[in-house]
């Protein structure tokens, strides 16, 4: 394979794919985005990421979890694809420069997460999003000095450029000067999650979600867009929420409301096996039963090994001092369930290839591996591993820009609207726990919100997947259907075709 190969995102998933393209030099890698890498969203990470390298753990055993922990909706191939290249990825991070915390052996130390029987999440002192990022921005400025990978920063995606249904390129707009650029090749889309669709999430605000909807509005299918996970340890902040990374539990830290003024440790009492470290839907759950009570839920630090706090739980000490006033070594922290992640996104096999021929997707963008619920620990894992999956994908494609092909007018840039009333419309109606007269009601409200129509329609997709899905499974509780349906194993599925938007349900071997 010759040519050029267009990556939409530079966080890890964008240059993980670029890195992979890089070495086999047989193509140009053309890596846009509308900020540095250095403010990807990547970077926020904290937990960290999983791979079966400690005492009593298997390939096998994270692949059982990682399902048992999705409700059984990942793929299954891709699944065992990923948790077997899971040491191989460590062991890759760790020669690079990632500073893991180590064993005396000197070994990679691991650590418990949420819906783990053992340890399996390799982690560093300080947010190891920011340190793998570091060894990969720096892994790719030598392919940028041979001019393997060009850089497009400030640049956004704006539409595919397609010829009989394959596409041939991108259209991107500059941000600052609004001029269009077309670049022709295949596109690998590495753009992240949809915050920007629901607003005060823990991820970056610059996660619009725009990008998905402008491919949703041009044909392209997305999968399970009803799962929403919420994690269970955020900091309510204003326009935003703070992060309580799971490694502060796995570190000790306890979960109580106060009950005659005194403690009750509540995932303690009634999940004596994993406690504080339940999977994440099940802890916001109880959350919500508490809170619905009337009660303020807190996360208490206190009382953990002074090196604790200024090793591994530095960040959070510092975040929660700086952004909150609140020092966790001394009074515990108020947290709520919060949105976190999307295990929904662009349907794609387990080659990270889209239903539309010359166009991949990997990273949080993805419809992938986490199913119905993330297991905690492989969302960076899934992101390095997707975005080497991509890149070998397109590498063993056949492409060639088409005879007969020519480069249409550029689309109109979406103009400037207020993200705002919509985001409440969808945290309204896509809450923690949903009914059909909540998402009724939100439908009918996003008709009436001012925003361009390829805001208006993917929200719409959104909202009737979770309608449709009339059960409760992981992240998805319908409070009017609370019981999971084993005939709903299924990945749903939305595309608009033909002026309307179509639902259809994929099922799962």
């Amino acid at each position: 394979m010759n040519g050029n190969v267009v990556i939409i995102g530079c966080g890890i998933a964008g240059l993980s794919a670029a890195l992979h393209l890089a070495r086999q030099n047989e193509c140009t890698i053309h890596l846009v985005s509308d900020m540095m890498s250095e403010r990807s969203q990547s970077c926020l990470a904290e937990g960290g990421i999983n791979a079966a390298i400690g005492p009593g753990d298997s390939p096998e055993l994270h692949f059982e979890e990682t399902l048992e922990t999705g409700c059984g909706l990942a793929d299954a191939d891709a699944l065992m694809a990923m948790v077997s290249a899971a040491p191989d990825i460590i062991r890759e991070l760790d020669e690079w420069g990632v500073p893991f915390v180590k064993r005396a052996n000197h070994s990679v130390s691991v650590r418990r997460m949420g819906g783990q029987t053992c340890a399996r999440t390799a982690y560093t002192a300080n947010g190891i999003g920011r340190q793998i990022m570091d060894v990969l921005i720096q892994q790719a400025r030598r392919y940028e000095a041979e001019g393997r990978i060009l850089r497009y920063t400030n640049w956004t995606f704006r539409a595919l450029a397609k010829h009989d249904g394959r596409v041939c390129g991108a259209w991107l707009g500059h941000l600052d000067t609004q001029e269009m650029r077309f670049i022709p090749g295949q596109v690998i889309m590495a753009c992240g999650g949809l915050n920007g669709f629901f607003g005060n999430a823990t991820g970056s605000t610059a996660n619009t979600g725009i990008a998905a909807a402008l491919l949703f509005a041009d044909g392209v299918p997305f999968s399970n867009l009803e799962f929403i996970q919420f994690h269970p340890t955020t900091l309510r902040l204003k326009g935003k929420n703070l992060l309580i990374s799971e490694s502060a539990r796995s570190e000790g830290g306890r979960l109580f409301v106060l009950q005659g003024g005194k403690p009750y440790y509540f995932m303690e009492d009634k999940y004596p096996e994993l406690g504080n470290l339940m999977s994440r839907d099940v802890v916001s759950r109880e959350e919500c039963l508490l809170i619905k009570q009337g009660a303020q839920v807190y996360l208490d630090l206190r009382g953990l090994p002074e090196k604790t706090y200024e090793t591994t739980l530095a960040d959070i000490v510092s975040d929660c001092i700086l952004f909150a006033g609140i020092d966790p070594e001394k009074e515990p922290i108020p947290v709520e369930p919060g949105i976190h992640y999307f295990m929904g996104g662009i349907q794609v096999d387990r080659f990270h290839r889209s239903p539309v021929k010359g166009l991949y997707a990997a990273g949080e963008c993805a419809c992938q591996y986490h199913g119905a619920n993330r297991l905690g620990g492989n969302s960076l894992l899934g992101a390095i591993h997707g975005g080497k999956t991509a890149a070998e994908a397109v590498l063993c494609s056949e492409f060639s820009i088409p005879g007969g092909f020519s480069e249409e007018k550029p689309p109109v840039p979406l103009r400037y609207f207020r993200m705002e009333p919509l985001q409440a419309i969808m945290r309204a109606g896509m809450g923690l726990e949903r009914s059909k007269a909540q998402l009724e009601n939100a439908l009918n409200a996003v008709e009436k919100v001012s925003v361009p129509d390829e805001i208006r329609l993917f929200s719409r997709a959104i909202l009737l997947s979770a309608w449709n899905r009339t059960e409760s499974r992981g992240s998805h509780f319908r409070s009017d259907y609370p019981e999971c349906n084993p005939a709903m194993r299924k990945s749903s599925v939305v595309q608009f075709c033909d002026g309307e938007i179509r639902f259809s349900w994929e099922a799962k071997p």
